[in-house]
């Protein structure tokens, strides 16, 4: 148990992890409004992602509050996928969502595996041709347990380094998926870029950070 706490030990002892609460909750609400105001998002990252979505009127997901405060904060609510088009590729590990438990929920990415959505929906699969069928497998025996739509895609939501998925099932999604180190743009303006967070690097922001006597080198999700 020790050792597999110390990444999170680490990443809260770096700067970030020990900024000022109530600087990066104005950061993270100042996020929010100008995602909210969007028309139109787009993901892409160096191993092939390539995926976009024309926005609507509330496609910031509510998502359920954290009994307790959470630190640091910069997790964004969930962003709808119901039109999403364009190809993602997914690496690490398939792991569930949290929302049910199941039995072998973890199906370990040993290379990645490109997904085609078209409209919200996994039309194609394709990768190392065991680890595709063995995916292909996975979401049908969730389905078998949760019903749903097998190939959905719901929402992703963004933080430090990964952007994670939600799939399979009914919503929100069964199964998380993750692109790492993610660039991510909202209209014209950058947002992440190769997974850090670049607001930070605004006049603005810089100008919250001096009001709360915060050294702006410190504002970095880098990790």
């Amino acid at each position: 148990m020790t050792q597999a706490i110390q990444p999170f030990r680490a990443a809260l002892a770096a700067d970030f992890g020990r900024a000022h609460t109530a600087l990066l909750q104005e950061v993270h609400d100042r996020i929010l409004d100008l995602l909210a105001g969007a028309r139109r998002y787009s993901i892409r990252c160096a191993n092939g992602t390539r995926a976009t979505m024309k926005l609507r009127r509330g496609h910031l997901l509510p998502a359920a509050p954290f009994t307790t405060g959470s630190a640091p904060i910069m997790i964004i609510p969930p962003i709808d996928t119901a039109a999403l088009n364009g190809r993602l590729v997914f690496t690490h590990a398939l792991t569930s969502t949290g929302v049910h438990e199941y039995p072998a929920a973890e199906v370990p990415l040993a290379t990645p595996v490109t997904v085609m959505v078209e409209s919200g929906r996994i039309v194609e699969l394709s990768g190392e041709p065991l680890l595709v069928a063995r995916i292909e497998a996975h979401f049908e025996r969730i389905g078998g347990l949760f019903g749903g739509d097998r190939r959905a895609v719901f929402s992703w939501h963004t933080g430090p380094r990964d952007t994670r998925f939600y799939l399979c099932g009914e919503a929100p999604g069964e199964v998380s998926a993750t692109v790492f180190d993610a660039t991510v743009t909202f209209d014209d303006q950058v947002i992440w870029r190769n997974g850090q967070l670049v607001a930070f690097d605004s006049d603005e922001i810089l100008e919250l950070a001096a009001r709360h006597g915060v050294d702006p080198a410190t504002l970095t999700t880098a990790c």
